[in-house]
């Protein structure tokens, strides 16, 4: 049993649960956390991300800036901010986000994948490649095989489309942001 004076876990459960998709479940823990600590990075994390996953991106933008700068490791607020950016079509802070982590974690698999998104939306498609490939030879993901699969999808590469979206349909998504990428997968596939 959690034991509900203890602040860390707490805003760890909520975090863990809106990754998952549990916004509802997740979002109280967060709250009870961030009423007694509002610099809570976890739960400031978990409440940038519910807002994101809601379609509030400037609300996650300002939750997640909380977070950034602070002293503490700032890569994943910084992943789900440029998230948050790249769903608002500005690309130059989403771009300046993704290239603070790729400086500190050069192989880092989710920013990769999402620095390679950004460059398809920009019609880059060399440069998307070469970040999703790097990507999925590192780690395969629900959300790189589909990222790459737009991009072959984008050159007209249709056989090579529909391998990685089938692909992706087989993996297990490991997050809200994975699973949405398979659902588009299938939907693709249909």
């Amino acid at each position: 049993a959690l034991n509900r004076l203890d602040d860390r876990a707490r805003a760890g459960r909520g975090l863990a649960l809106i990754f998952r998709g549990s916004t509802g479940e997740g979002t109280a823990d967060i709250n009870a956390v961030l009423e007694k600590d509002p610099t809570n990075a976890a739960a400031l994390l978990g409440r940038g991300i519910a807002m994101l996953t809601s379609g509030q991106l400037d609300r996650a933008i300002v939750a997640l800036g909380q977070i950034i700068g602070t002293g503490v490791d700032d890569s994943a607020a910084r992943l789900i901010r440029a998230r948050a950016y790249l769903s608002k079509g500005d690309s130059t802070n989403a771009l300046s986000d993704l290239n603070s982590i790729l400086t500190v974690r050069p192989g880092d698999v989710p920013a990769l994948t999402l620095r390679g998104l950004l460059f398809t939306v920009q019609r880059d498609y060399a440069k998307a490649l070469g970040d999703l490939n790097l990507a999925i030879e590192k780690q395969e993901t629900v959300e790189d095989l589909a990222a790459r699969a737009a991009v072959f999808e984008a050159q007209n590469d249709f056989d090579k489309a529909s391998a990685d979206l089938r692909r992706a349909t087989q993996l297990a998504p490991r997050n809200v942001f994975e699973a949405a990428s398979q659902n588009a997968a299938k939907q693709k596939l249909q």
